[in-house]
């Protein structure tokens, strides 16, 4: 399953250079990385810690791409601020 999230976050880092609207990253974070993950993780059911942390590395990944592309500052290892830009949950 990560594997697979990310090779779609690849994807999406390639094709989103050129993209700098909010609402286009947030439709392709729900429709492409965080469709992976939701249905994935119901068949996987990660209850270790290490599973978790996987999937929200991947997250992770993604919130610090957005906040490149977007340009939002945030302290380091603190996505709030980008997950508040974006409107998403964790």
């Amino acid at each position: 399953m990560c594997c697979k999230a990310l090779k779609m976050l690849g994807f999406i880092k390639r094709i989103c250079s050129e993209f700098k609207l909010v609402t286009l990253l947030k439709y392709l974070y729900c429709a492409f990385l965080r469709l992976i993950l939701e249905y994935r993780v119901i068949i996987w059911d990660p209850s270790t810690s290490c599973g978790m942390n996987q999937v929200e590395s991947i997250q992770r990944k993604f919130l610090n791409l957005a906040a490149y592309t977007l340009k939002i500052d945030h302290p380091a290892h603190n996505y709030s601020l980008v997950l508040h830009q974006l409107s998403l949950k964790t």
